[in-house]
Protein backbone atom coordinates (compact mmCIF):
# COMPACT_ATOMS: atom_id res chain seq x y z
CA UNK A 1 0.00 0.00 0.00
CA UNK A 2 1.67 3.08 -0.96
CA UNK A 3 1.50 5.88 2.00
CA UNK A 4 -0.78 9.15 1.33
CA UNK A 5 2.25 11.25 -0.08
CA UNK A 6 3.40 8.60 -2.52
CA UNK A 7 0.08 8.36 -3.91
CA UNK A 8 -0.61 12.31 -3.92
CA UNK A 9 2.98 12.70 -5.73
CA UNK A 10 1.88 10.18 -8.15
CA UNK A 11 -1.61 11.73 -8.94
CA UNK A 12 0.42 14.85 -9.20
CA UNK A 13 2.68 13.30 -11.93
CA UNK A 14 -0.29 11.83 -14.06
CA UNK A 15 -2.14 15.00 -13.82
CA UNK A 16 0.90 16.51 -15.61
CA UNK A 17 0.79 14.09 -17.80
CA UNK A 18 -2.56 14.84 -18.18
CA UNK A 19 -1.93 18.66 -19.24
CA UNK A 20 0.69 17.85 -21.77
CA UNK A 21 -1.64 15.37 -23.28
CA UNK A 22 1.04 12.61 -23.21
CA UNK A 23 -1.62 10.16 -23.63
CA UNK A 24 1.32 7.17 -23.52
CA UNK A 25 2.65 8.44 -20.91
CA UNK A 26 -0.49 8.54 -18.67
CA UNK A 27 -1.39 4.73 -20.24
CA UNK A 28 2.09 3.63 -19.02
CA UNK A 29 2.00 5.33 -15.59
CA UNK A 30 -1.44 4.05 -14.90
CA UNK A 31 -0.73 0.50 -16.68
CA UNK A 32 2.56 0.53 -13.98
CA UNK A 33 0.48 1.20 -10.88
CA UNK A 34 -1.92 -1.02 -11.33
CA UNK A 35 0.13 -3.74 -12.25
CA UNK A 36 1.97 -3.13 -9.14
CA UNK A 37 -0.98 -2.81 -6.97
CA UNK A 38 -3.95 -4.39 -8.87
CA UNK A 39 -7.06 -2.81 -7.18
CA UNK A 40 -5.83 -2.39 -4.21
CA UNK A 41 -6.67 1.40 -4.60
CA UNK A 42 -10.37 2.30 -5.97
CA UNK A 43 -9.54 5.84 -6.66
CA UNK A 44 -6.28 4.78 -8.79
CA UNK A 45 -8.46 2.08 -10.74
CA UNK A 46 -11.16 4.79 -11.13
CA UNK A 47 -8.09 7.44 -12.31
CA UNK A 48 -6.71 4.28 -14.91
CA UNK A 49 -9.73 4.12 -16.12
CA UNK A 50 -10.78 7.52 -16.71
CA UNK A 51 -7.53 7.98 -19.00
CA UNK A 52 -8.02 4.43 -20.54
CA UNK A 53 -11.51 6.02 -22.07
CA UNK A 54 -9.39 9.16 -23.10
CA UNK A 55 -7.21 6.67 -25.23
CA UNK A 56 -10.22 5.22 -26.89
CA UNK A 57 -11.57 8.16 -27.63
CA UNK A 58 -8.62 9.06 -29.68
CA UNK A 59 -8.23 5.29 -30.97
CA UNK A 60 -4.98 5.03 -29.25
CA UNK A 61 -4.29 0.95 -29.93
CA UNK A 62 -3.23 0.39 -26.43
CA UNK A 63 -6.19 2.15 -25.22
CA UNK A 64 -8.55 0.56 -27.36
CA UNK A 65 -6.71 -3.19 -26.51
CA UNK A 66 -7.20 -2.73 -22.62
CA UNK A 67 -10.80 -1.25 -22.76
CA UNK A 68 -11.60 -4.58 -24.97
CA UNK A 69 -9.99 -6.95 -22.30
CA UNK A 70 -11.37 -5.29 -19.80
CA UNK A 71 -14.77 -5.95 -21.10
CA UNK A 72 -14.06 -9.42 -21.39
CA UNK A 73 -12.47 -10.01 -18.56
CA UNK A 74 -15.78 -9.30 -17.03
CA UNK A 75 -17.63 -12.89 -16.99
CA UNK A 76 -20.92 -11.09 -16.76
CA UNK A 77 -20.46 -9.34 -20.26
CA UNK A 78 -23.33 -10.02 -22.81
CA UNK A 79 -23.03 -10.05 -26.67
CA UNK A 80 -23.22 -6.24 -26.86
CA UNK A 81 -20.27 -5.79 -25.08
CA UNK A 82 -18.51 -8.94 -26.47
CA UNK A 83 -19.31 -7.18 -30.10
CA UNK A 84 -17.62 -4.14 -28.82
CA UNK A 85 -14.54 -5.72 -27.61
CA UNK A 86 -14.48 -7.16 -31.16
CA UNK A 87 -14.63 -3.55 -32.53
CA UNK A 88 -11.99 -2.16 -30.25
CA UNK A 89 -9.29 -4.85 -31.23
CA UNK A 90 -10.39 -4.62 -34.87
CA UNK A 91 -9.52 -1.12 -34.65
CA UNK A 92 -6.52 -1.04 -32.97
CA UNK A 93 -5.57 -3.38 -35.99
CA UNK A 94 -6.95 -0.82 -38.32
CA UNK A 95 -4.70 1.37 -36.40
CA UNK A 96 -1.72 -0.77 -37.02
CA UNK A 97 -1.12 -2.65 -33.61
CA UNK A 98 -0.69 -6.06 -34.43
CA UNK A 99 -1.25 -7.11 -30.90
CA UNK A 100 -5.23 -6.07 -31.87
CA UNK A 101 -4.92 -9.41 -34.53
CA UNK A 102 -3.59 -11.58 -31.92
CA UNK A 103 -6.08 -10.83 -29.87
CA UNK A 104 -8.92 -11.46 -32.14
CA UNK A 105 -7.03 -14.82 -33.09
CA UNK A 106 -7.53 -15.25 -28.98
CA UNK A 107 -10.95 -14.51 -29.16
CA UNK A 108 -11.94 -17.37 -31.87
CA UNK A 109 -9.05 -19.63 -30.37
CA UNK A 110 -11.25 -19.69 -26.82
CA UNK A 111 -14.73 -18.88 -27.73
CA UNK A 112 -14.76 -15.86 -25.38
CA UNK A 113 -17.03 -13.23 -26.61
CA UNK A 114 -17.14 -15.17 -29.77
CA UNK A 115 -18.53 -18.55 -31.63
CA UNK A 116 -15.36 -21.37 -30.87
CA UNK A 117 -13.55 -21.32 -34.12
CA UNK A 118 -10.51 -22.94 -34.26
CA UNK A 119 -10.40 -22.25 -38.32
CA UNK A 120 -10.25 -18.67 -38.18
CA UNK A 121 -8.05 -19.07 -35.37
CA UNK A 122 -5.61 -20.73 -37.09
CA UNK A 123 -5.93 -18.23 -40.35
CA UNK A 124 -5.46 -15.19 -38.26
CA UNK A 125 -2.70 -17.07 -36.85
CA UNK A 126 -0.84 -17.71 -39.83
CA UNK A 127 -1.60 -14.19 -40.67
CA UNK A 128 0.18 -12.66 -38.08
CA UNK A 129 3.18 -15.13 -38.89
CA UNK A 130 3.37 -14.22 -42.20
CA UNK A 131 3.36 -10.75 -41.82
CA UNK A 132 4.22 -9.34 -38.14
CA UNK A 133 7.25 -8.04 -37.54
CA UNK A 134 7.37 -9.68 -33.88
CA UNK A 135 4.55 -12.77 -32.91
CA UNK A 136 4.65 -13.31 -29.12
CA UNK A 137 4.04 -16.14 -26.80
CA UNK A 138 0.01 -15.84 -26.98
CA UNK A 139 0.51 -16.66 -31.04
CA UNK A 140 2.71 -19.33 -31.02
CA UNK A 141 1.35 -20.96 -27.74
CA UNK A 142 -1.97 -21.12 -29.77
CA UNK A 143 -1.11 -22.27 -33.08
CA UNK A 144 1.22 -25.04 -30.95
CA UNK A 145 -2.16 -26.26 -29.50
CA UNK A 146 -3.50 -26.25 -32.93
CA UNK A 147 -1.03 -28.17 -34.15
CA UNK A 148 -0.62 -30.98 -31.18
CA UNK A 149 -4.31 -31.45 -30.33
CA UNK A 150 -4.99 -31.75 -34.67
CA UNK A 151 -7.92 -29.16 -34.29
CA UNK A 152 -7.95 -28.67 -38.21
CA UNK A 153 -5.61 -30.68 -40.46
CA UNK A 154 -4.32 -33.93 -37.81
CA UNK A 155 -1.39 -33.51 -35.03
CA UNK A 156 1.55 -32.34 -36.18
CA UNK A 157 3.86 -32.51 -33.14
CA UNK A 158 7.24 -31.05 -34.89
CA UNK A 159 5.27 -27.82 -35.77
CA UNK A 160 3.66 -27.67 -31.97
CA UNK A 161 7.26 -28.47 -30.67
CA UNK A 162 8.37 -25.55 -32.36
CA UNK A 163 5.69 -23.40 -31.63
CA UNK A 164 5.91 -24.02 -27.79
CA UNK A 165 10.05 -23.77 -27.65
CA UNK A 166 9.30 -20.10 -29.58
CA UNK A 167 6.19 -19.26 -27.16
CA UNK A 168 9.02 -20.02 -24.18
CA UNK A 169 11.60 -18.02 -26.41
CA UNK A 170 10.16 -14.99 -27.27
CA UNK A 171 9.28 -13.92 -23.58
CA UNK A 172 13.06 -14.57 -22.90
CA UNK A 173 14.71 -14.09 -19.15
CA UNK A 174 10.52 -13.33 -17.98
CA UNK A 175 9.47 -16.92 -19.20
CA UNK A 176 9.30 -18.59 -15.48
CA UNK A 177 6.84 -15.32 -14.79
CA UNK A 178 4.78 -15.35 -18.30
CA UNK A 179 1.71 -17.10 -18.49
CA UNK A 180 1.32 -18.81 -21.98
CA UNK A 181 5.07 -19.88 -21.64
CA UNK A 182 4.51 -21.65 -18.84
CA UNK A 183 1.33 -23.54 -20.33
CA UNK A 184 4.20 -23.97 -23.39
CA UNK A 185 6.75 -25.39 -21.33
CA UNK A 186 3.59 -27.63 -19.98
CA UNK A 187 2.44 -28.72 -23.08
CA UNK A 188 6.49 -29.33 -24.18
CA UNK A 189 6.30 -31.77 -21.03
CA UNK A 190 3.38 -34.04 -21.92
CA UNK A 191 4.95 -34.58 -25.33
Amino acid sequence: MRSEDERAAFIELLNGKERKNDLSGIYNLIAFATMVEPVADESLMELRNRYVDKLVEVQNPVGLITKAADILANDDYTTCDAHTAFNYYLLATLNGDWFGIECLADMFFTGKGVEQNYQVAYYLLHFIFTYAPEPNQLSYYEMGKIMKEGYLFGKDEIIARFCFNKAIEVVGEYAFRDDYAQMAKSELEDM
